[in-house]
């Protein structure tokens, strides 16, 4: 069986974080909540609590706990400080007083700050416990922005990078491959055998990229100043615009090539390459993997790329849609008929 691993353009994923739905399911309630029992030789009790995400960095819990000696609610607020940090403030009123808790999780060490402020519950506590943690915030969001926002401006540029190269790499793979891609595909098309009009990998799928080059975000400009470079829907800007608008040179402005980068790529010449004897067999991997792949929306909010094959097989023309790890079989009894070649000769079946 042939060899279709590429580590040359393989890319690390980011952790995924869902997107936080404005109606929430009772499904998902219940997949945001935990319940746990306690229960020692003099106390019993029993405690829940609710997780609300706002953004990826940030969070809110509500809790209640029941016990034979106190009953108390919780209400606390959390944010990622980094990677490998998060910093929780928690309010706590209950029968035996009012409780601030600072906790600091690093890795897997959690280090937890308690300050009792009162033994009672009494209105002076619950509002000192209330706007301390909230002044206690906003100095380190004051303080701690302008790093978060250098090092999201840093990692959107090294993401950047990561896609110009991967990219490079690819369409030097798929000039290899469509030379013998061509071969076989009039070969297959003689014996009325598997034929591969289009094939796109990624997102957005209903929209067409080509392979013209990307732009380089800043810092990779004098890596690739010998590589010619053509103008695209997705590239730099035209000369006129250049000259209206003038260049952008603002770290932050290059920056943001990266989301203009293609949702997805042709693979009709690499997957044609593969195809032995009117048959396409590829292994469960991620498609990006394979020669003349890359995953071109990797970073782009957990998207998962989907690969996408218009074939031809005698007459007939089917089309169908795998995920990035499904393993892929054609001719496949999945896939779905959409036409005759010899019935509809005006149709153009390679665009889709």
């Amino acid at each position: 069986k042939k060899n279709l691993g590429n580590s040359e353009n393989y890319l690390p994923e980011e952790e995924f974080v869902p997107p936080v739905e404005p109606n929430m399911t009772a499904q998902q309630l219940f997949n945001h909540s935990t319940v746990s029992l306690e229960a020692d030789s003099e106390n019993i009790g029993l405690s829940c609590s609710w997780l609300q995400k706002f953004t990826k960095n940030s969070d809110a819990t509500l809790g209640l706990k029941l016990s034979s000696e106190d009953i108390e609610v919780k209400v606390g607020t959390g944010r990622i400080l980094s990677p490998r940090t998060k910093g929780i403030f928690s309010l706590g009123v209950g029968l035996k007083g009012v409780t601030i808790n600072f906790t600091l999780r690093r890795n897997r060490w959690q280090y937890m700050f308690p300050i009792k402020l009162s033994r009672t519950v009494s209105l002076g506590g619950v509002l000192t416990a209330g706007i301390v943690p909230a002044i206690v915030n906003y100095v380190v969001l004051r303080i701690l922005r302008p790093y978060t926002e250098a090092r999201q401006r840093r990692l959107s540029l090294e993401m950047a990078r990561k896609l110009v190269r991967a990219r490079a790499a690819a369409a030097l793979q798929r000039t290899v491959l469509a030379r013998v891609a061509e071969s076989v595909r009039e070969s297959e098309q003689k014996a009325f055998g598997l034929v591969i009009l289009c094939a796109r990998y990624g997102v957005e799928l209903h929209r067409k990229y080509d392979w013209r080059p990307v732009a380089a975000p800043s810092g990779i400009e004098e890596e690739q100043s010998s590589r010619t470079r053509s103008p695209s829907d997705w590239d730099a800007e035209s000369p006129e615009n250049s000259k209206s608008n003038g260049q952008r040179t603002t770290e932050g402005a290059r920056n943001n090539e990266y989301l203009e980068h293609p949702r997805n790529i042709d693979v009709t010449d690499q997957l044609q390459f593969f195809v032995k004897n009117s048959e396409l067999e590829i292994h469960a991997q991620s498609k990006s993997e394979i020669l003349g792949f890359y995953n071109p929306c990797h970073g782009l909010n957990g998207a998962a790329p989907l690969l996408k094959i218009r074939y031809q097989l005698a007459s007939w023309v089917y089309e169908i849609t795998f995920n990035d790890f499904d393993p892929v079989e054609l001719p496949s009894p999945r896939a779905m008929l959409i036409g005759n070649v010899a019935s509809q000769p005006m149709v153009q079946w390679e665009n889709m």
